[in-house]
């Protein structure tokens, strides 16, 4: 089977940083073209990692040697471009979150159900082979029985023209860091909350910039989340359990070539451990490219995008109420 063929919407840091060099990574897939508003960056990606420049999201969707969409613009333009995307017949690996509201996931997901078309949310993270580690030693009793997951993901403040300060764009901690912990406990305890709580401080901007949210999960299983960017960075989760504490050191944004830290915690000893680096965006790359063909995955893809859209939904309508 010939690789599958990626165009590039929004050419910024994560496009740059992770997700292009990946493709060069992987054989299941290649870049065919690129755009971004600011003409340059599309230009500069494309000398880099191959495929040609164009000049707009319009004209990537109209090349017939393009299969999927990368989308990796600010997230209120999601749900336009992946929508355009699927009314032409592309694939769609879109960046988290899927949408800034929930109304936009549940029209664009109802869409892309009667489809044949493949929409996937990226959360690229998950697929880091740290989190197995995490798996592995639970499996094997060294926390016990896990009843708390807390995870931090922050960062110091953005340049103040970054798409993230601006409401109008799908700014916003909650949306941005926030998206990554939420995703994180879902995933987790496999499970929903039952009950939310939670905070959104906007400091003296129009977005919220940094914030917490508590979840109940039931069964006496809890989850702490705290996010922002105007922090000192730190992007982190732990797991305690009723015999031990393992912590990642370094979660969620995760250079290809760290080999990231993790700690083991017991009542009588610590023990530090460095992990195999991983490229995480490529290990996404090849799920895609493994399950964009089967009616049964892609049904998955979009029930747990859905799902995540409610819960971040959830959150915004706790603030609101409180």
């Amino acid at each position: 089977m010939p690789p599958l063929r990626f165009g590039i919407v929004g050419c910024g840091g994560i496009a740059n940083k992770g997700f292009a060099p990946a493709l060069e990574k992987v054989s299941c897939a290649s870049l065919g073209a690129a755009c971004d508003v600011a003409p340059d960056r599309a230009e500069a990606l494309t000398r880099r990692f191959g495929g040609v420049p164009v000049s707009d999201y319009e004209q990537i969707l109209l090349r017939d040697d393009i299969d999927a969409v990368y989308i990796a613009t600010p997230v209120g333009t999601h749900a336009r471009i992946a929508m355009a995307a699927l009314e032409h017949g592309k694939h769609v690996l879109c960046e988290k979150p899927l949408t800034a509201t929930l109304d936009e996931a549940r029209t664009l997901i109802a869409a892309f159900a009667k489809k044949d078309v493949a929409l996937f949310e990226g959360f690229m993270y998950q697929y880091h082979t740290q989190h197995q580690a995490v798996r592995d030693l639970i499996d094997e009793g060294q926390v016990g029985t896990p009843f708390h997951f807390q995870a931090w993901f922050g960062f110091p403040p953005l340049p103040s023209d970054n798409f993230r300060y601006d409401p109008d764009l799908g700014g916003g901690a909650l949306l941005d860091a926030g998206a990554y912990t939420i995703h994180a406990a879902r995933r987790f305890f496999g499970a929903e909350p039952e009950r939310v709580s939670a905070m959104l401080d906007h400091g003296s901007e129009k977005v919220d910039t940094r914030g917490a949210v508590q979840f109940d999960f039931g069964q006496g299983r809890t989850a702490h989340l705290v996010f922002g960017f105007n922090h000192f960075y730190r992007s982190r989760y732990s797991v305690w359990g009723t015999a031990g504490l393992v912590t990642l050191g370094r979660a969620f944004a995760v250079p290809a070539t760290l080999m990231p830290p993790l700690r083991l915690e017991k009542q009588d000893h610590v023990e530090d451990r460095l992990l195999p680096p991983c490229d995480h965006f490529a290990a996404e790359i090849e799920v895609f490219c493994g399950g964009y063909e089967s009616s049964g995955v892609r049904t998955q893809w979009l029930a747990d995008a859905l799902a995540q859209a409610e819960v971040i939904d959830q959150v915004k309508r706790v603030v609101e109420v409180g």
